[in-house]
Order: structure tokens, then sequence, then C-alpha cells
């Protein structure tokens, strides 16, 4: 097929004459006589296992280019993924566009939207376990199968977003994300929890035809669109550190570069790669604290991330259990040292400079043992998201933040 090439304007949803359209004679309205049939007959088939969670977190994206950040909010409360990093709203565990942690300036998605590869950052970010797929990547077959499992699961575990091209399934528009919430395995046609609601319903679109709207390309990107597989992998994070991360440019220059170089001027070599053994460990904890203490607003951001008058009862037990776990680690000790030193490092919590130091990407793992299983736990997740920034790994461009 021929595809078509749309600017970075026309990739979200346009922002004149969007409300309630029609939709084409190829897709069937939820609401619709066949829409009702089509799920009646869905869950007579078990189809419609993956509905339901979806159903209760139904959200309408709140700005034209925010189908993607609202899908992903849609999708992680009806998972359950609930990062309690966000401890400024501890006693509402819910979602929204605005309370997800991103690394993308929240102006930019707003006038622009989101790419695929910043959707899959994102929803690991928030704590959920993703598996991001691109039309020609991943066949029709792979894709007709991702879809059937996670609409026939039950209990709902996993969840798919799909992002996809209005204007090949007849649409107004071009990019768009979206749930794909229930399978009509008879008739091979798929329910779409649209998040503009305020332009189209829910709609149920062939799964072939799905597929094959993914094959255009996206005009930021230039690749295909696909999808993605989201589960809940984890237990929450129970510090707000992850979550105090809000300036990511910085985050990546520090462990691609401050850290490293630092790092070079104490020993002369070369800072090793993750899990090497050979690591001088004392040069590398001094080396993370020097540079973390260089980078002033990215290191207040952090020092003020404890908000425990505002964290619920389980929160503020686990966060006092997790303090203990860190004091009980060596490098406890030797931030405890290099701070003695300084006199005052303007660290109100050592074990906060401390979770940062165990989480760095060059520190040896077994310095966490699972015995430990807050802090194992803690670190595993403040471990994947810097990784997330280290060595290219992340092909979003880092900076808009």
């Amino acid at each position: 097929m021929r595809l078509t090439r749309v600017t970075r304007a026309e990739a979200i949803c346009p922002t004149v004459g969007i409300y309630r359209r029609q939709l084409p004679d190829s897709l069937v309205s939820f609401s619709s006589d066949d829409g009702r049939r089509l799920f009646r007959e869905a869950m007579v088939q078990g189809g419609c296992e993956g509905y339901f969670a979806l159903a209760e977190q139904f959200h309408t994206q709140n700005e034209p280019a925010y189908c993607g950040l609202g899908s992903l909010a849609m999708v992680l409360n009806a998972l359950n993924i609930d990062d309690r990093s966000q401890v400024e709203k501890a006693n509402i565990k819910h979602l929204t566009e605005d309370s997800l942690d991103v690394h993308v300036a929240m102006d930019v998605v707003r006038k622009e939207g989101i790419t695929f590869d910043e959707f899959h950052c994102m929803a690991l970010l928030n704590g959920a376990k993703v598996t991001a797929k691109r039309h020609g990547e991943h066949s029709y077959e792979e894709f007709r199968a991702d879809v059937e499992r996670v609409c026939t699961a039950t209990p709902t575990a996993e969840a798919m977003v799909v992002t996809f091209s209005r204007k090949y399934i007849g649409q107004t528009g071009s990019g768009h994300f979206s749930p794909l919430a229930a399978l009509h395995p008879a008739s091979s046609q798929a329910l779409v929890l649209d998040t503009a609601r305020f332009k189209y319903p829910p709609f149920w679109v062939g799964v072939r035809t799905m597929y094959d709207s993914m094959e255009e390309h996206d005009s930021a990107t230039g690749r295909p669109r696909g999808w993605y597989l989201i589960k809940r992998f984890r237990a929450p994070s129970v510090t707000g550190v992850a979550r105090s991360m809000m300036s990511w440019a910085a985050v990546h220059d520090m462990v691609d570069a401050k850290v490293p170089a630092e790092y070079h001027r104490r020993t002369g070599a070369p800072l090793p790669h993750e899990g090497d053994p050979d690591v001088d460990l004392d040069a590398l904890i001094k080396s993370v604290l020097v540079a973390i203490d260089a980078a002033v607003e990215f290191k207040s951001s952090l020092v003020t991330t404890h908000n425990e008058h505002l964290m619920s009862p389980d929160n503020l037990r686990d966060l006092t259990e997790l303090k203990g776990e860190v004091r009980e680690t060596e490098v406890y000790a030797a931030v405890e040292a290099h701070y003695a030193e300084l006199g005052d490092g303007g660290w109100p919590s050592l074990e906060v400079a401390a979770l940062l130091v165990l989480s760095w990407p060059a520190v040896p793992a077994a310095l966490t043992p699972p015995a430990r299983p807050l802090l194992h736990n803690e670190v595993s997740f403040l471990r994947e998201r810097l990784l997330l920034m280290s060595g290219g790994r992340c092909s979003c461009p880092i900076g808009h933040a």
C-alpha cells in the first residue's frame, strides 16, 4: 500500500471542528444496535474479559494531543499500577495525564503529542512492564494472538494500547493512541476505547484493519506505529525519589558524563560497565555524590521529596522500614563518612543519598540482596529508570524536559 506522510501537526487530533464526528460505515459504534450485539456475542465467546477493568477507568483525554497520556493513565489505573512515589497525592490513588511521571515537557506534549518510543519510556517510568511491537517487525498473526490473549485472559493482568492511523480506518486526523478492550472472535473485530470521546465514540474495527493501519509512518520518527502490551510487574515505589527526577536531561548527563568523568579523575580508569566486579566502590560512591551535589536543581528536587505528613499510614510504615534497611548497608556507612568529612552535604536524609548510590547502574546489585525486600524493590525501581536514561537506551529526544 502507499504510505501517506503527514506533518507533526496532523499527527495529533486537530483542534478545530472535531466534536462528535460520524464514524465511517466500516466501523461500528459501541452503542449502536450492531455494536451492542457484537458486545453480547463477544461476552458469550469469552472475548470481553479485558473490558471491565478498563471500562471502570475509561478516561477522556483532556487535551487534543493527550491521547497517549490519556491511554496510559487509563491502563495504569485499570491494572492498579500505583506508583506510590507520588506522595503528594498519597491518599488519592488515581492517575491522570497531569500526574504521570514524564520526561518530555508537558507544553511540548500539549502541542505535539508523543511518539511511539516516548509512550514506551513513559510507561516504564510509571512502573509498568512494557513490550512494544512495531508493525512490520511483528506480524499480523502475532498481533491477532496478542489481542486474543489480552481480551480473553482472566483475571485481567495485561492490557493493550494501540497506536494507529485514523486516516487509514476512515476517520479524520492521523496518529492516535487508545486502549483495545474486547474481541469478537467470530468476526475478528476488536473494541477500541477511544480516549477522544469528544470526537469519536468507542468503536469496533476489524483486527486486520487495525494492524494494517499501523503501517503508516509517523512523520516525527519516520517509522511505523504499533502496539504495546502492558503489565504490572513490581511493587510500587515507597519513596518519592523517582518521582522527583523531573530533569531527565540532568539525569542523562550525570549517568553518561558527569559520574564517569569524576570516576576517571579519581582512579585514572574508565567507569566499568553495569555489574563489573572490578569497580572501585569507594571512588564510585564519591563520584556519584559529587555529581549530584554539583547538580543543584536536581538535588533540590530530591531533598524536598519527603512530604511524610501527606503519606498514608502504610506508606509511612514502609518508608520507615526502608530507611532502616538502607542504614544497614555498607554504602550508607560510606555516604555518612563522606558527608562527615564535608561537614554539611545539604541532605536532610542521608538515606536518600545512599539509596541513589545503591541504585547507580555501575554499583554491584549484590549490595542490595533480595533478603531486604523493600530495599531490593526500591533500588530495582530506581536503577531501571537510571538505566533508561543511560547509554542511549532511551530513544526519545532527551532534553525536552
